[in-house]
Parts: C-alpha cells; structure tokens; sequence
C-alpha cells in the first residue's frame, strides 16, 4: 500500500495495495480517495523493499520502512529516496535479493506548480 507523509510528519499507511498495476488484463485495482495538501509526500513502493530479507532470513518489512521515512520525512525527496536504498543495503548486506522500485511525489507550493 502507498504511504502518505504529511508535511507535519504524521504518516499514514493506505488501505490499498496487493497487486502490481497492468499485470492481469482483468484485475479490478482498489480505488482510495486522499486529499494532498501542500508539503505532503506520497510514497509508492513495490514488494520487493518489504520482502528484501538480511543474512537470517528477516525481511525488511513495513515497520522498518516506517521508521526510514519518519526519520527523514522533511529531507529533498531525492535524500528520502536514498535514505531507503541505503537502509534496504545495510539491513541486506548489499545483497536484496528482488527488484525494487520506490517511487515519491511531493505537492509543491502553488507557486513552483
């Protein structure tokens, strides 16, 4: 499920999830309505940042995420997104096992938009 940032750091986990986008012609994804105010963040992952496992076989898991994105919830996107991958590499000892994608948006203020 997508992750929402707020811009006061309150995080919130979005009911949705499961399937990857356009993998079965028939698949009927959930649909989940949110309101984004400037300074919220929006946080798209795929499986494999929660399934990453270390050497005794525990996986990364959504806690651990959490804990990533509130600890850097007010850094550039681009400095979240590497506080990630950094994270994901030294819990898996460089070796995640599965492709990652994270994806992060960001509502400007209306006068960069």
């Amino acid at each position: 499920p997508a992750i929402l940032i707020r811009r006061d750091g309150v995080i919130r986990t979005m009911s949705g999830g499961g399937l990857p986008l356009g993998l079965f012609d028939d698949f009927e994804p959930a649909i989940e309505s949110l309101d984004l105010d400037e300074g919220d963040t929006l946080i798209l992952h795929s499986d494999g940042v929660l399934d990453a496992c270390d050497v005794g076989r525990e996986r990364f898991g959504h806690e651990r995420l959490i804990e990533v994105l509130a600890q850097h919830s007010t850094r550039p996107l681009n400095e979240i997104l590497i506080a990630v991958e950094q994270a994901l590499m030294d819990f898996c000892e460089g070796d995640v096992g599965d492709d990652i994608s994270i994806l992060a948006l960001r509502v400007l203020p209306e006068s960069l938009n």
